[in-house]
């Protein structure tokens, strides 16, 4: 997950798939959700 000024500004998060590489900006208020899918 990356959260620079752009995405604060924007209200979203940068979240990426390190497995394939996939990047999706994700409003800040999904977040939990979002990240939910990667949990084992």
């Amino acid at each position: 997950m990356i959260v620079g000024e752009d995405e604060l500004k924007a209200g979203q998060a940068a979240v990426k798939d390190l497995g394939t590489g996939e990047q999706r900006l994700v409003p800040q208020d999904a977040l939990v959700d979002a990240l939910a899918q990667y949990r084992d």
